[in-house]
């Protein structure tokens, strides 16, 4: 969309469909992927305000991650500081938001899955944090509050 800012572009693991979050624009655009044609097609736009609230012009959307089984998409919001929880569907790569949890400090510059995905980690630069969240397996629902740890201006987050 003109206007929305800049955005943050990830694949879902089957190649198919992939997911824009919009910084400006706090919304996460879901998008069929044509590889012979090389083009994206949007079918879905969702917004990552609260309720009924209109999305703010400032820094909003961050990062989207999967779990493994890519049955569930997080995706991180600076300017609503939170991190919202969605169900993937197998048969489209839509998305249907099932919660969302305060980021665990303040500007969520990056968000990671630790590998075994019993763990979301959020990297919060304003307020001098890491916060990590578990998670169910089964819902993948986050598990609010977090534990916090003291780490200055944390700005990206990289399992080896």
């Amino acid at each position: 969309a003109p206007g929305a800012g800049p955005r943050a572009l990830r694949f879902h693991p089957n190649g198919r469909w992939a997911y824009c979050v919009t910084e400006m624009g706090s919304t996460v655009d879901v998008l069929d992927w044509d590889a012979q044609r090389g083009a994206l097609t949007t079918v879905q736009v969702l917004s990552l305000a609260p309720g009924a609230k209109v999305p703010h012009w400032d820094t909003g959307g961050a990062e989207i991650v999967f779990d493994s089984s890519a049955r569930f998409a997080y995706v991180a919001d600076r300017f609503y500081e939170v991190v919202v929880t969605f169900a993937v569907s197998p048969e489209d790569g839509k998305l249907t938001e099932l919660g969302r949890v305060p980021c665990g400090g303040k500007l969520p510059r990056h968000i990671a899955l630790d590998p075994t995905d019993r763990w979301l980690v959020v990297a919060n630069q304003e307020s001098d944090n890491i916060a990590a969240f578990a998670r169910d397996p089964h819902t993948g629902k986050l598990i609010s509050p977090g534990k916090s740890f003291p780490l200055a201006k944390p700005q990206c987050i990289v399992f080896a």
